[in-house]
């Protein structure tokens, strides 16, 4: 194995099947109810266009520089890779978010072509939407996550200024306290 590379997780193995499975059945009983539906689309390209727009106000948040919070350059190349991480997971979940627009634009275009592939379209659509809301709900966990880590971090900031402070006072008092001889 690779020393740069990380071992596979299974368990998120397993969590990218289910949502996969998922997605797929999600995309074949809600095909029907999408075919018949005239306002399905506006509401679709409604509800991704506003999480496009929260999700890139995530990533600035990730991407933020204080987030760099180590106290040497091996600690923050650590927080560096974390960082990285996580902006590819957000990264994906916004290609998602594209690729459902874009089969948004796909499904809507019916009067070219056949009704097979008009039916495709909408699978594609269903499936990838599907996955984007699924995606979407572990934004607010990994943006608590995130300010809690900060304000950890400033906490234990302020607790080692103080700590040396306390040493440095504790250091100069004595300095100036008479010996005994």
């Amino acid at each position: 194995m690779n020393p740069n590379q990380r071992p596979i997780s299974y368990k998120k193995v397993v969590k990218l099947l289910t949502l996969l499975l998922l997605a797929g059945v999600s995309a074949y009983f809600l095909q029907p109810w999408y075919a018949e539906s005239d306002r399905a689309s506006i509401i679709i390209v409604s509800v991704f266009s506003m999480l496009s727009g929260f999700l890139l106000a995530v990533m600035a948040v990730v991407a933020n520089d204080k987030s760099l919070r180590g106290r040497n350059w091996r600690e923050k190349t650590y927080y560096l890779q974390s960082i990285s991480d996580e902006l590819f997971r957000h990264q994906i979940t916004f290609y998602v978010y594209l690729l459902t627009l874009v089969a948004v634009f796909a499904a809507s275009v019916s009067g070219t072509w056949c009704s097979d592939t008009q039916k495709g379209a909408q699978y594609a659509l269903l499936f990838f939407a599907t996955i984007g809301i699924v995606l979407s709900f572990r934004l607010p966990a990994e943006l608590k996550k995130r300010h809690e880590t900060m304000l950890k971090n400033h906490v234990e900031n302020e607790r080692e200024k103080e700590r040396k402070e306390a040493l440095k006072k504790g250091q100069n008092n004595s300095d100036h306290s008479p010996k005994n001889s």
